[in-house]
């Protein structure tokens, strides 16, 4: 009786047909799904727009306030080396993703009320790319500190002075792989620690 069941079941016919399509539309549906693949690999890794520059008050902290909202207004924050920063977070977003911001460079962590503007104060920093990102490391920026005097050096159209060889590289400049270890090497990271010397 068994064989009698199976040989039936291998006999029957299929519960679906396969419909052969023209190459066009097997091109069309492909090339929409690599074109798909690449907008979401831009959307989270990719580079979105210019910075913006902090504003400096007359005590020399910079300051700048950040939108949380589905992502980080700016993402893109250009501050000068060798100042102290206030970055103020303002959430909006009620998403528990953005519920958190962490600086690994700094081994800071600044928890985000939702509707409530938070602050963060950074001290002096050398030239270099910080990043940070949410709790779940989904949504990200990039702090660009940069010394003010490479960059009059590299824009000096005289070749006066100095030349841009002579110009300091920028003391941190770590890859993605390195803050990754560096960031996955830490324990913990708390409100108002201070990174080892």
């Amino acid at each position: 009786m068994a064989d009698l069941l199976a040989t039936d079941l291998i006999s029957a016919a299929p519960l679906w047909r396969t419909i052969d399509q023209p190459m066009a539309l097997k091109a069309l549906v492909a090339s929409l799904g690599v074109a798909l693949i690449a907008w979401e690999l831009w959307w989270f890794l990719g580079r979105h727009g210019g910075g913006v520059t902090a504003r400096e008050g007359e005590t020399g902290l910079q300051e700048i306030t950040i939108s949380v909202d589905g992502g980080y207004a700016p993402s893109r924050i250009e501050v000068k080396a060798g100042r102290p920063l206030r970055l103020s977070f303002h959430r909006m977003d009620p998403s528990s993703c953005v519920a958190q911001v962490i600086f690994p460079d700094f081994h800071k962590t600044l928890d985000l009320p939702l509707d409530a503007t938070t602050s963060l104060d950074l001290p002096p920093t050398e030239a270099g790319v910080y990043p940070f990102h949410c709790g779940m490391n989904m949504v990200r920026g990039v702090l660009e500190v940069v010394d003010q005097n490479a960059i009059k050096v590299s824009r000096d159209p005289e070749g006066a002075g100095s030349t841009l060889g002579d110009a300091k590289p920028a003391a941190h400049s770590t890859s993605s792989a390195q803050q990754r270890r560096r960031f996955l090497d830490t324990d913990q990271y708390e409100v108002g620690d201070t990174p080892a010397p």
